[in-house]
């Protein structure tokens, strides 16, 4: 087996386990009853975690990323439609340095 084989035959394993854990995943959380409090907390862990991650950098970006994180946080609190309000937060993003 040459070494570009092995290669794509490594990220194919991989890509079988990490799929497996996913789905398993999803398979253990239906079988599981959460309490009102339990669901509510893991609900919000997700923003919790982006915000750990985005926090930090942001504190020390310069000011056309503190516009592009705004319009993306209003873009989403009126959809409600994550994808769009990245789209729209990364466009501004390529256009700001054109901008007058």
């Amino acid at each position: 087996m040459n070494p570009s084989n092995r290669i794509y035959l490594a990220i194919a394993l991989m890509s079988l386990v990490i799929y497996s854990l996913r789905i398993g995943g999803f398979y253990l959380a239906g079988r599981i009853k959460f309490s009102p409090k339990l669901k509510a907390w893991l609900d919000s862990l997700p923003g919790c975690l982006l915000m750990a991650i985005i926090a930090p950098n942001l504190i020390h970006a310069p000011i056309s990323h503190w516009l592009a994180a705004l319009i993306i946080i209003v873009v989403m609190h009126k959809t409600q439609q994550l994808f769009l309000s990245l789209v729209i937060g990364l466009g501004f993003l390529i256009i700001y340095p054109y901008l007058p």
